[in-house]
């Protein structure tokens, strides 16, 4: 990664010690808002990891995803993802209480790649909802299903959301890095980017929704790269909670995704309409 020392300043370090002492005290963490806009490049990428976390009164679900994703100047335009449904015991109880399986196939991992404006959806469920010869079915997709890869509300991906997130957070040296956290209203990520959370209000106006708070903890490496991303929200009466945790990998590595073989693939609109979606995947909000 970059090196911030020039050759002038290792220079002054050595013949003016004592001047140099308090630049170096005073030079802080590197702005991860700064640092990400630095990975918007073209072929280059992440790679993330993400527990879920979802508690709606007594029941548990969680899920686990590992991904590919592959940025550009604008931004997440592809990524492969494997995500699977992880039953807790209560929902393993109550499924055998309907007489479901809790070993089925709904458990299986999922396999999806979006690539060129299509998805493309395999495993879990599909291999038996899907004809013979075909694994994959795929949809097109005007938007980047973003949430197939991460279901963090904070879109770190906009440099704008991220500095609204870190504003009234100075980060704490930490082994390896830098460590932040905080709270962050809908409101004010919906002042940062409208166009991304306006869809997170549903119709609601701003001055009731936006006051729902979102919980943060986020690590950094020693050049203000992202690390781990923990978040906490809750909504209702009826109280529902989501806990991520989210890490990510290789930052700037090389990332191309590509569509599986043509021959494998089956249109949606080509299947019965009762074809399911992959489990509780949050399909209906894309970034």
């Amino acid at each position: 990664m970059r090196r911030w020392f020039t050759m002038p300043a290792v220079v002054l370090i050595a013949f003016v010690p004592v001047a140099a002492a308090p630049a170096a005290a005073q030079a802080g963490p590197t702005d991860p808002a700064l640092m990400v806009k630095r990975q918007l490049r073209a072929g280059r990428g992440v790679e993330i990891a993400e527990i879920s976390r979802l508690t709606f009164d007594k029941t548990t679900v969680r899920s686990r995803k590992n991904s590919r994703l592959q940025l550009s100047p604008s931004g997440p335009v592809a990524f492969d993802t494997t995500w699977q449904e992880i039953p807790d015991p209560e929902l393993k109880n109550e499924l055998e209480s309907r007489g479901d399986d809790p070993s089925s196939d709904q458990f299986d991992p999922y396999y999806l790649t979006y690539v060129k404006g299509r998805l493309y959806i395999s495993g879990g469920s599909y291999d038996r909802l899907l004809p013979e010869g075909k694994t994959w079915m795929g949809m097109a997709l005007k938007e980047i299903p973003v949430d197939a890869v991460t279901e963090q509300t904070l879109d770190v991906f906009q440099p704008a959301v991220l500095r609204a997130v870190l504003k009234d957070s100075k980060g704490k040296p930490v082994s390896g890095g830098f460590f932040y956290q905080g709270t962050v209203t809908y409101a004010e990520l919906y002042k940062a980017s409208k166009s991304t959370y306006a869809r997170e209000f549903r119709g609601l106006p701003v001055s009731e929704f936006g006051k729902r708070k979102i919980g943060w903890r986020l690590w950094t490496d020693g050049e203000g790269l992202i690390k781990r991303l923990m978040t906490k929200d809750t909504l209702g009466r009826r109280v529902m909670t989501t806990q991520l945790d989210t890490r990510y990998t290789g930052w700037g590595l090389r990332v191309v995704v590509t569509a599986p073989p043509a021959d494998e693939v089956i249109d949606r609109k080509d299947l019965p309409k009762d074809t399911p979606g992959p489990g509780r995947w949050p399909a209906s909000r894309t970034r």
